[in-house]
């Protein structure tokens, strides 16, 4: 989510953060292309750009472009450094139990333009909006691609961020009985199930700060977006499956499911990756072997779906450990846990009551990411 690290710190007390005009945006488009074009040609990056700004306005103004800059006249001052942000849903449990509304502010997109690289502009952008999201949020995520030390110098701790990696496969998979596909009409029923799953769970004691960014319909959607565009411009097709479910014979009211897009890089299915992103497990008091049979026959699913839209991986946001184990103890699936030490580390700025290192960032999966 960034390009850079900086290097050093200057004195940038004239600096001020803001908002870009029109075409201030277009400039940072243009400067970002070579970095997160990707397979797209420069005209479709520009569209998905501009398609992606009208759906995340749409929400409720819960987007916003920002730029550090001077105090020049707007479309003459220099554009130096520049970022995304995103308000999501969130809820936060006490210590003593009370669940309550909170508000994520996601960054994203984190820039710095070549010509200013390496001059501590980053770093002041990333304070000033540390303060400026203060004033509504209570707490922010990020994700970071330039290893741990940056973001947390300016705030977002970063938190443990692991993965499991499945291979694609080419052969015919056998599924368990009980597997249906998830099309587009499913999710919204799917999104208010989980919602109170998460809610149910997030309410069980600790000794933690349990905070939740809400897997809602708006989030899924945008995911959805990017996947259609870059698989429509990059494949020439468009996807209809979003995920699967699993219903066992012996546990009919403890379905399994796993709603997941395809990160879509380029032509070779190395770079691309079936993105899982939210498993769900409706009673965690589900059997080891009905978890385990649910658990092989999704996942084979996914390494199927992987194989027949160009791309070499599934990837499983920071699973449980149960889920760890049951997918390590599949024979044939090929699973592996891979710990991040560079790219997409989950960091959080905790900004209300208590320290971060009392929270525990509950279901930190792959829906968050933006």
């Amino acid at each position: 989510m960034s390009t850079l690290e900086d290097s050093y710190t200057i004195s940038l007390s004239p600096l001020v953060l803001t908002h870009p005009t029109v075409s201030e945006r277009l400039r940072i488009w243009k400067a970002a292309y070579p970095h997160w074009g990707d397979a797209l040609t420069f005209d479709d990056y520009i569209t998905r750009e501009v398609k992606n700004l009208e759906i995340c306005q749409e929400s409720q103004g819960n987007f916003d472009n920002w730029i550090l800059t001077d105090d020049s006249a707007a479309d003459q001052r220099p554009l130096f450094s520049s970022c995304e942000t995103f308000k999501k849903r969130a809820f936060i449990c006490g210590k003593e139990g009370g669940l309550r509304d909170g508000t994520c502010c996601a960054v994203a997109s984190v820039f710095t333009f070549p010509e200013y690289q390496g001059r501590g502009y980053a770093k002041k952008m990333m304070t000033l909006l540390g303060q400026e999201i203060r004033k509504f949020a209570d707490f922010s995520v990020l994700w970071s691609d330039i290893g741990p030390k940056f973001y947390h110098s300016v705030g977002w701790k970063p938190f443990e961020s692991t993965f499991i990696q499945l291979p694609a496969i080419s052969h015919n998979a056998i599924f368990e009985d009980g597997l249906e596909a998830i099309k587009i009409e499913d999710l919204p029923h799917l999104i208010k199930r989980d919602e109170k799953i998460l809610l149910k769970q997030l309410e069980v004691p600790s000794d933690k700060i349990r905070v939740l960014i809400l897997p809602d319909l708006d989030t899924i959607k945008w995911h959805l977006f990017h996947e259609a565009f870059s698989c429509q411009h990059v494949l020439s097709r468009k996807p209809t499956i979003h995920g699967a479910i699993y219903t066992s014979p012996n546990y009919p009211r403890a379905q399994i499911w796993a709603i997941w897009t395809r990160k879509i890089y380029g032509q070779e299915c190395e770079s691309n990756t079936i993105h899982v992103l939210r498993l769900v497990i409706e009673d965690e008091n589900i059997s080891s072997d009905a978890l385990k049979r649910g658990i092989s026959t999704l996942f084979r699913m996914a390494q199927k779906e992987a194989n027949e839209w160009a791309c070499g991986t599934v990837e499983i946001w920071n699973p449980s450990d149960r889920v760890r184990k049951a997918a390590e103890g599949i024979e044939g699936l090929g699973a592996k846990l891979v710990t991040r030490e560079n790219h997409h580390l989950s960091s959080m700025l905790w900004l209300t009551e208590g320290s971060i290192d009392e929270v525990d960032w509950f279901c930190n999966e792959g829906f968050a990411w933006c």
